[in-house]
């Protein structure tokens, strides 16, 4: 494991900081290291610094040059460094003192070429924020995977930072790569080749840097023409090397870079003075009509909307800018899917709120529901219509839909003060449609008793009592007890105890599946319905670590939409990653759920509302489920599984849905 690792750090009139930079190098706990400082033509004492700790550590090298550039800096130091692995961190930044080692370890244990890790945030005094979480990963994978892979998955999830410094890099990897000089962003092209050239990256989920934000530096100055032109230079080389690879993976990622970088362009632009547009104008329109080319952008002429840039100024992020010009794919979703809605006269099926966002758990459970639908109500066409389409078509859906028809109102966990949002949308549909028959799918319901939420209660009971044909279906007993006593619903004879609607699905698993002896997957929370801390979270994955296994991060939930079309295909693609899996551990009820299914070991959690502990009652005779109430006794259920029994069988009775078929049949 002791192999020689070369630090190298470009360094160019950092005197303030530098000395902290290195002072956190010659601490670190691993001992073999090679020290390359590249002084690119200081001008203050920076040169004079790194002289004195070559002179006091013979693992320190200094060399000298002109004033060429980080990316030259680095360029030569990578030639003259001799190490297995090979990190370069920035002059006016700190590492952990454990870092190099805990970085070569997982190197060495996952055979990767690249190992990327989280961030801390400092500002110019050295002070940590340590609630900033800018430069951690949302999810990690704890086992080797193809770069190229990796990246598109960080590109979904809007989580790809191209920071060499959060970067170890074995130093055959960097063959026939260099850092382009002469631009800025020069880590984003060269993260985004390292990645392409990669056959194994790892995340290792910890924070070992300390990235400092000072003014002054490359990262934190005004938009110039430079910034403009480096950006052009890289879209333009992304777009010839690698958006017309016939390897699927490489033409995916170039085509997400930029759409990405063409995003951070135009938004870059239009910072400029008029006078330095003026001058750029023709190489943007250039760029633009290069990028329609190549398919990354369908109209190059929305970016002359100046009106939609410049509301994007008072927060100055790429993120920012995506999610502005997400909407005009929206609307043309909505405009395609309305018009076809059937307008014949008889009876239909309206399954109302199902997703088009990236839950797979919704989108699990809107297929089990239509499977449902079809099986009991066999020649009645069912209607799915998502929830952002009912709230942008509101007006003109209550227009098409008659007393004739049903309105099915689909399953979840948003009925009370988690997500006051979807429950208004449940409220809206009541209220819309007093004389339809309405069925409100599998849900869990949660209050809680602050004034406010009390209040949000009443007006829910309110609007709910309002209509005489309402039926609710709720799958724990502790919001079927909560809904009765607190008087919820209007007729305590139309609301049933049911299990999640999820279970209804019939998954065919993949032929080629084959599980893995050792492989764990990881999926917890990270949203308001959390209750196990990071630290428990890492402790677990260390534990399992320690247990042999390889944990792999996953989740439920993508950053990115599921179109209706690729519902199906989403779902099963998430179930067959669970069947191969040996094990998951998870405080996501259909993460829980999709491990029954998928017929895999799984070690649950509860969550805030307590819907994971209440629905596993409906499978805790399933052998390979285990309910945890806490992070102590995970590792005692680990301890005492037999991983040497690898099938089960999902013997759920799908009996337990009768009241709902009974109910859509009526």
């Amino acid at each position: 494991m002791n192999k020689l690792t070369s630090i190298v750090i470009p360094i160019y009139n950092v005197e303030s900081f530098l000395i902290d930079c290195l002072e956190s190098v010659v601490k670190q706990t691993y001992n073999n290291l090679e020290v390359i400082l590249i002084d690119d033509g200081s001008t203050d004492k920076s040169g004079e610094i790194c002289d004195n700790y070559a002179k006091k550590y013979e693992f320190i090298k200094v060399k000298h040059t002109q004033n060429a550039g980080v990316s030259s800096a680095r360029n030569t130091g990578a030639s003259l460094a001799k190490g297995e692995y090979i990190y370069f961190p920035d002059s006016d930044d700190c590492i952990v003192s454990d870092a190099i080692e805990r970085l070569v370890a997982a190197a060495e244990h996952y055979k990767a070429d690249v190992v990327y890790f989280d961030s801390y945030i400092i500002n110019e005094s050295g002070e940590c924020d340590f609630n900033n979480k800018t430069y951690v990963h949302k999810e990690s994978h704890c086992y080797a995977r193809e770069g190229k892979e990796q990246m598109q998955k960080l590109f979904e999830q809007n989580n790809f930072f191209t920071c060499v410094s959060m970067l170890l890099i074995r130093r055959s990897a960097l063959e026939g790569l260099e850092f382009y000089p002469g631009i800025l962003y020069e880590d984003c092209l060269f993260t985004f080749e390292l990645f392409i050239k990669a056959k194994a990256v790892v995340h290792l989920p910890m924070r070992l840097y300390l990235r400092r934000e000072r003014s002054g530096s490359i990262m934190t100055v005004k938009v110039k023409e430079k910034n403009i032109r480096s950006l052009i230079q890289i879209i333009k080389i992304i777009a010839d090397k690698y958006s017309d690879s016939a390897d699927r993976d490489i033409a995916t990622a170039s085509f997400s870079q930029l759409d990405i970088l063409s995003r951070a362009l135009v938004e870059y632009y239009f910072l400029l003075p008029f006078s330095e547009r003026k001058k750029l104008y023709k190489d943007l329109k250039d760029t633009m009509l290069l990028l329609r080319t190549k398919g990354v952008i369908s109209n190059p002429f929305i970016y002359r909307s100046k009106r939609i840039i410049r509301n994007l100024l008072g927060d100055n992020t790429i993120n920012k800018t995506l999610t502005a010009f997400r909407s005009p794919k929206e609307k043309k979703l909505y405009k395609n899917l309305i018009p076809n809605l059937p307008t014949q006269p008889g009876k239909r099926v309206f399954l109302i709120g199902t997703p088009l966002h990236g839950n797979l758990g919704d989108h699990l459970i809107a297929l089990a529901e239509q499977n449902l639908i079809a099986d009991t109500l066999k020649d009645i066409p069912c209607i799915d219509i998502p929830s952002s389409v009912y709230v942008k078509c509101r007006e003109y859906i209550k227009q098409i839909i008659n007393n004739k028809d049903m309105i099915v109102i689909t399953g979840g966990g948003w009925l009370g003060c988690v997500w006051p949002g979807d429950e208004q949308i449940v409220r809206n549909i009541v209220s819309d449609f007093k004389g339809n028959k309405i069925i409100i799918m599998p849900q869990t319901v949660y209050y809680g008793d602050s004034e406010e939420k009390v209040a949000m209660m009443k007006e829910s009971r309110r609007i709910y009592h309002s209509h005489d044909n309402l039926y609710v279906f709720l799958r724990e007993e502790r919001s079927y007890k909560a809904a009765l006593a607190s008087d919820l619903f209007a007729n305590p004879d139309r609301c049933f105890l049911v299990p999640d609607i999820a279970l209804y699905y019939d998954y065919v698993p993949n032929e080629n599946i084959v599980r893995s002896e050792r492989t764990a997957l990881i999926c917890l929370r990270r949203d308001r319905e959390k209750c196990v801390t990071d630290e428990d979270a890492q402790h677990i994955r260390e534990y399992l670590w320690e247990k042999g296994f390889d944990t792999k991060d996953t989740t439920t939930v993508y950053q990115h939409g599921v179109d209706l079309s690729d519902r199906e295909k989403e779902v099963k693609r998430k179930i067959d990653e669970y069947a191969e899996a040996s094990l998951v551990v998870t405080d996501r009820l259909h993460s829980m759920l999709i491990a029954a299914i998928a017929k895999t070991p799984c070690i649950a959690m509860d969550n805030l509302t307590g819907k994971v502990s209440g629905v596993y009652e409906w499978i805790k005779e399933l052998p390979y489920i285990y309910l945890a109430e806490n992070d102590l006794q995970v590792y005692s259920i680990i301890d005492n599984m037999n991983f040497n029994e690898r099938t089960f069988s999902f013997d759920f009775d799908i009996g337990k849905f009768d009241s709902i078929e009974k109910v859509l049949a009526e």
